[in-house]
Parts: structure tokens; C-alpha cells; sequence
């Protein structure tokens, strides 16, 4: 090794992960936070190996739940984590929503995480106001909770969520201090009120926000470094990745510290991602393909086609690993059906807009989409799919 090149590497800034407050906790967590779930799809030894590395370089969030592979994450991760315990910041879930069921679960995660306490304890997939009046009925999962916390065997509660729609009415119903929810994007263009209307309702209420899904379930797997740095443009207090190896830490690591996007790089992945091509909605706040009211009827029909399906499916031919992969993700937790009911609830809204596009009305053309979208195209599409129906010949 010449001596210029050894000059540089000795330069050269050892990788740290930075730490941010979380919320009203008083919890200090590291920017990027390991997540249990793939924990489940490698060994333990390759899980002792991520942890050593992922708390070298900073890391100190650590979150898993006990329906994960049945308990077999909180198992591996309590294994590798008990000689570090001190230096953590150890979340797990639990999906009950009765007292004892969560009284039941809370001790067997403790076990398994070799721990007597755990920082934070989450109501997981909090989806629908049912779940939430279950667990504040007599005899639900909230009881637990105040009494494990009274014991001292939970520090804070939080909640997590996969329809965020309900999130600011669930703040009314629940105590937490801290939310899991997505966070790329992906779904941002999806569900736009995360970033328009959720955030800003969560960070007045000194609520901790933890950002889930930053690739989207792995769908932007190619653009790893873009992914997590748009994701930092928003804030959260803790970007929560399921990294599973060494390389797989090491990229996520180093988009996190490189910072968030500055407002050019963030219009050039706007443009030229390769999930968002020339199909999905961006959302634009400022859109000119329509005025008025039909601009707004516009965009809640393509706001819904993201709730159905992610807009995954656009009815173009992709190679076999592609279609399988939009296959599996796109219809995630149940909320193709909401978007269904919710476009038959307001289908009435959008006829102006369907029928031009079905008729061809030459009298009712859109203007050109700043993202190359073919609008007719794509309201032929949404109408096929929230009425459970295939689209005709485009």
C-alpha cells in the first residue's frame, strides 16, 4: 500500500451512528435501529455478529415482538444481547388485547430477552378503533400494561399501527409516548397524510416517532442509500431497518450517517426512482393536471389506488422476481378492503373523473403529468380495482 493511500485511510472517519431524543421518553436512541422480524431468517450466530457490529459503531435501539417466528427473534437477539443490556434501548410487542394475554406474553418476552425490564413495551398493529377499545375495556391489554409498568417491568409505552389513517384519533384513546409507524417513499406518495397531517399531530404532542419500513418491505432494494436518507428528511427520531448481515448493517449505516437528502437530490429521486417511474402518484401539493375541485377528487382516486395495492400493479409486463415481489406486498394488513369500502363510501365523487377517462371525452382531457403519467390510463385502472374488477382493453 502506497503512502497516499495509507495516509487517506488513516483519515478517514471511523462509521458512527448519531443518537436523537425520543420524544418525551427521555430515551436517547441511535438514528438507525435494528429490527427483530428478519432476525427470524438467519442464524444466531450471524445474529450475534450484526449486534456486536450494529452496537460498535452506535447503534443502541433494539426492537422485536413476541409474534416474530413465534418468540424465535426475541430467543436470538436475548442471547446476543444480555452482556450488553446497559447500553440499550430494548423494545418488544406484543399483538394481544386482553390483560392476561399480554400478562402472559410480557413474561415469556422477558425470558426470552434475558432482561427484567424492557424501555419500551408496544401495542402492535393498532389498526382499527375496535383494537384500540378492546385495550382500554375492563379486562384489556391496557390494565397489563399500567400494572407492568407500576412493577417496573415496562419503562414506556408506545403503539404501532399499519392503517396510520387512525393514528391522530388513537392518540385520544391510548396513552403511548412513542409511535412505529412507515417511513419511505414509497408510501409517502401513498399515504401523504403521514407527512402532511400525522407527523406534525405527533411532534405536538411531544410523541417519539420511530420510522418503520424504510425500503417498503424491501421493495426499494435498489435504492438503498436514496431510501433512507428521503426518509431522513422527515425527521424521526429513530429510522428502524430489519438489516440481517454485516452488509446489509454496513449500507444502512452509512446512508443514515451521509444525512438527509437536500432538496435537489430529493426532486431527482421524486423523478427518476425506478419503483415510482412513470406510474405512481407522486402527490404533488402543487398539481396542474387538474383545477379546482377536480384536482382534489383526482388525487384522493390515486390516494386510494396506494392504500389498495401500494400501486404496485400497473399492468405492464415486469420480469417473474418483480411480479412476485408486488404480489406479496401489495396487499399488505388488510387495507385493500378499507380502500375498497372507502371508494364505494365516496364512489360518487369520483364518477366526473372516471367516466371522461373510460368514454375518452376529448371535452375532459387532463394536462400533462409532470412525472409522465397516463391519467386516462391510470383512472381506468383504479376504477377496475376498487370495484374488485380487471380493467378493460386500455
Amino acid at each position: 500500500m502506497n503512502f497516499y493511500i495509507r495516509t487517506n485511510l488513516m483519515k478517514q472517519e471511523p462509521m458512527r451512528l448519531g443518537k436523537s431524543k425520543l420524544g418525551s421518553t427521555g430515551l436517547k436512541v441511535s438514528m438507525l435501529g435494528l429490527g427483530g422480524f428478519h432476525q427470524c431468517e438467519v442464524d444466531s450466530d450471524t445474529v450475534g455478529q450484526v449486534v456486536e457490529r450494529f452496537i460498535a459503531i452506535g447503534g443502541n435501539y433494539v426492537e422485536t415482538a413476541r409474534s416474530y417466528g413465534s418468540g424465535a427473534s426475541e430467543t436470538k437477539l436475548g442471547q446476543a444481547l444480555k452482556k450488553h443490556r446497559r447500553k440499550l434501548v430494548l423494545a418488544s410487542k406484543t399483538v394481544k388485547r386482553d390483560a392476561e394475554g399480554v400478562w402472559r406474553e410480557l413474561n415469556e418476552t422477558l425470558e426470552a430477552l434475558q432482561t427484567d425490564h424492557l424501555d419500551l413495551y408496544f401495542f402492535h398493529n393498532v389498526s382499527m378503533i375496535e383494537d384500540a377499545n378492546a385495550i382500554i375495556a375492563p379486562g384489556g391489554a391496557l390494565e397489563a400494561f399500567m400494572r407492568a409498568k407500576a412493577e417496573g417491568m415496562v419503562k414506556h409505552f408506545a403503539i404501532s399501527s399499519h392503517w396510520p389513517v387512525i393514528l391522530p384519533r388513537l392518540a385520544d384513546i391510548i396513552p403511548f409516548e412513542a409511535v412505529l409507524i412507515w417511513g419511505n417513499y414509497l408510501d409517502f406518495c401513498n399515504y401523504p397524510e403521514i407527512p402532511d397531517e400525522i407527523l406534525p399531530d405527533l411532534r405536538k404532542r411531544d410523541i417519539g416517532i420511530l420510522f418503520m419500513k424504510p425500503l417498503a418491505d424491501g421493495y426499494l432494494y435498489r435504492s438503498v442509500e436514496n431510501a433512507f436518507r428521503y426518509s431522513l428528511r422527515y425527521s424521526p427520531d429513530c429510522i428502524v431497518s430489519g438489516f440481517n448481515s454485516l452488509k446489509l448493517l454496513n449500507a444502512d449505516a452509512a446512508a443514515v450517517i451521509k444525512g438527509p437528502l437536500n432538496d435537489t437530490e430529493n426532486e431527482s429521486v421524486l423523478t427518476n426512482a425506478p419503483e415510482l417511474g412513470n406510474y405512481v402518484c407522486r402527490q404533488c401539493p402543487k398539481c396542474s393536471v387538474l383545477a379546482g375541485r377536480k384536482a382534489r377528487s383526482l388525487k384522493a382516486l390515486f390516494e386510494l389506488e396506494g392504500k389498495y395495492d401500494r400501486q404496485m400493479n400497473d399492468f405492464q409486463p415486469v420480469d417473474s422476481g418483480t411480479y412476485a415481489l408486488r404480489q406479496y406486498l401489495g396487499k399488505w394488513f388488510g387495507n385493500a378492503q378499507r380502500a375498497e369500502a372507502l371508494f364505494a363510501d365516496n364512489s360518487a365523487e369520483f364518477m366526473d373523473i372516471i367516466e371522461p377517462a373510460i368514454t375518452h371525452d376529448s371535452n375532459n382531457s387532463f394536462a400533462p403529468c409532470r412525472y409522465g403519467i397516463d391519467i386516462p390510463r391510470k383512472i381506468q385502472i383504479i376504477a377496475a380495482k376498487l370495484s374488485g374488477g380487471q380493467p378493460a382493453k386500455l
